[in-house]
């Protein structure tokens, strides 16, 4: 009878047990679930975060872009509107000589710059040659060379943008360079940049070159020349 009693009660304690350790062992999962639930809402928090400052900063840099084209073509305009002015001004006072040479002057500049860079893809093109127009007729100097496919990620002003902000930069230093694009595998836009290599402009064009932290730009010298380039994803 003891031992039936005994028996008993020890067969009770080890499903107590088994039952404890099955309660704590769902207790567990749970947890974890609910932990790992958590840990995915976090993530899905912080990527809508990302996306919606990325977002914002499209927006932004869209807005500077446009404000660029429209400062540009004021300038452009400005300077139509003061050529026509001293054009109007000789014929009043009857310089026709010094109107016709202003006017022959206007059309040869007209046919050397329009248009220089044809790729077909409207954007690209547009941003790029109104910026270049726009340094020639600053008497600066540029010979470009660019092979690139018709791509939608062209349309997006970004990758024209850059371009001209890094050329801006360094007409700020050189009268003349040469301008090289390619387009590695539609994957990579590989623009290279040649110029003068001026010992005197060297220390603080490179200083200068620092404040463009986000193009990984690598420099390659020689005696003569100066090759400046840097490489955009066309994914991101």
């Amino acid at each position: 009878m003891t031992y039936y009693f005994i028996n008993n009660i020890s067969n009770n304690i080890t499903d107590i047990t088994a039952h404890i350790i099955f309660i704590g062992f769902l207790i567990l999962i749970i947890i974890f679930n609910i932990v790992f639930n958590k840990l995915i809402e976090s993530n899905d928090l912080l990527l809508k975060t990302k996306l919606k400052e990325q977002e914002n900063k499209y927006i932004q840099e869209n807005l500077n872009y446009i404000k660029a084209i429209k400062y540009d073509v004021d300038n452009i305009e400005h300077r139509m509107n003061y050529i026509l002015q001293s054009i109007e001004y000789d014929l009043i006072n009857e310089n026709y000589s010094e109107a016709i040479l202003k006017i022959k002057a206007q059309k040869e500049t007209v046919l050397n710059i329009s248009p220089i860079i044809v790729t077909n893809n409207e954007t690209f093109d547009f941003i790029l040659n109104l910026e270049i127009k726009s340094l020639l007729q600053d008497s600066k100097e540029i010979k470009t060379c660019i092979s690139i496919s018709k791509n939608p990620i062209y349309n997006h002003p970004v990758v024209a943008y850059r371009i001209t902000k890094f050329l801006k930069c360094i007409y700020n230093f050189y009268q003349r360079v040469e301008l090289f694009i390619t387009e590695k595998e539609n994957e990579y836009l590989d623009v290279k940049i040649i110029v003068p290599h001026y010992l005197e402009h060297s220390a603080s064009f490179e200083e200068n070159l620092n404040t463009f932290d986000d193009y990984s730009i690598s420099i390659i010298k020689n005696d003569e020349t100066m090759i400046i380039q840097y490489s955009d994803s066309l994914s991101s």
